[in-house]
């Protein structure tokens, strides 16, 4: 498995794999009362935990892929500060729990790993799936950059 480091050793932990404000339950002030659907829950390591949520417009751009018509270039732009400040508050609120003691972790948290190469290999799996040729050409043109990457080192 591509990682960041030796996370396949773990620590391992649950993830909603259909995490998005589609599976939320709010109130009238949008306060979240409760996390729902959760027929996706899966077990993993921390690439697979640090995920953006689905249908929120955070969607992560394939790693080296370079785009060049103006709308996508524009929605990349006003799309990554969003993507910065949705990990900043994750990484807010991880630091409010106390810090995993596995020293396999290296003490990692699945925000530390928002915005990775490793965690975008998960959203580039998950995007693949769909089956949309220029969704899959250009995930492919990354993991293929990925592995040259990674058997260069």
């Amino acid at each position: 498995m591509y990682t960041e480091e030796q996370s396949v050793r773990g620590p391992f932990g649950l993830a909603h794999s259909d995490f998005g404000a589609h599976n939320l339950l709010v109130n009238e002030n949008f306060d979240i009362l409760a996390v729902i659907d959760f027929d996706g829950l899966i077990a993993g390591p921390l690439e697979i935990q640090a995920q953006f949520p689905s249908l929120t417009g955070l969607d992560v751009e394939p790693p080296f892929v370079v785009e060049t018509k103006p709308l996508v270039v524009s929605r990349i732009n006003a799309t990554r500060p969003k993507l910065e400040e949705y990990k900043r508050m994750v990484q807010e609120l991880e630091g409010q729990t106390e810090t995993p003691k596995d020293t396999h972790s290296l003490h990692k948290r699945p925000g530390d790993l928002l915005l990775s190469h490793s965690s975008a290999i998960i959203t580039g799996l998950q995007e693949y799936s769909m089956h949309q040729d220029f969704v899959n050409q250009k995930w492919m043109l990354s993991f293929e950059h990925l592995l040259q990457e990674k058997t260069s080192l």
